[in-house]
């Protein structure tokens, strides 16, 4: 990186230094999307994993996506949207950060609350229990339990606080939803294949979360496209 370069972007992100050498070639597109979704410089680097790199700016938390595969497209709307439904659920909304806005691709940004870590300890917390309490709770509502890592978790002032919900899935009549909006046209088709959605809600049908006759026409749809 040139020294004209590091200026511009120490004038966008001050603290770029801290981000890992391995996701320093993404930045210039991250933060260009961040941008778009309404963060206002400077930003704060908060954190980088698999799929997203966060930002901060003004009490807002940037979840970016690194890449605009169809895989992160299909993982990062799929965790709007349960934030969408967690934060109107009791016994979830308590816990989990609370999410603004998703702003789905080419910005593919979700936009939550940044919540103030108040300890790096998570020592006597239970966690696990939390995660499987809460995911209990999101199944009534059709969704699956997040993928758990102790380090999802902040410590905020009022205890731990979910802060990344990636991996999840739908369930039921939420799945079923899911599909219809993908055979009418209002969702893409990106990594799902036909066969695999039919053979996915005939289990759904074999598990008791939908009856042979809710399903019916997805599936035929689905067969014909197989």
């Amino acid at each position: 990186m040139t020294p004209d370069q590091e200026k511009a972007l120490a004038g966008i992100l001050p603290d770029w230094e801290y981000v890992p050498a391995t996701v320093l070639h993404e930045l210039p597109d991250v933060l260009d999307r961040a941008l778009q979704a309404g963060a206002r410089p400077p930003l704060t680097f908060l954190g980088a994993g698999m799929t997203a790199i966060v930002l901060g700016s003004h009490k807002a938390a940037y979840k970016v996506g690194r890449r605009l595969s169809d895989s992160l497209i299909e993982g990062l709307t799929a965790e709007a949207e349960w934030l969408e439904i967690a934060k109107r659920t009791p016994g979830v909304k308590e816990h989990v950060v609370r999410t603004r806005r998703f702003f789905p691709a080419p910005v593919l940004v979700i936009v939550n609350d940044e919540v103030p870590q108040v300890s790096k300890s998570t020592y006597g917390l239970d966690l696990w229990g939390l995660h499987q309490r809460m995911g209990a709770l999101m199944k009534a509502e059709g969704w699956g339990t997040p993928e758990f890592k102790e380090t999802s978790y902040i410590v905020g002032p009022k205890g731990p606080i979910l802060v990344d919900a990636s991996v999840n899935v739908r369930f039921g009549k939420r799945f079923l939803a899911y599909v219809k909006d993908i055979l009418s046209g209002k969702r893409l088709w990106l990594t799902e294949r036909p066969q695999d959605l039919a053979w996915a809600l005939e289990t759904e049908v074999t598990d008791g979360r939908l009856t042979a006759k809710e399903a019916e026409w997805a599936i035929a749809k689905l067969r014909e496209l197989s």
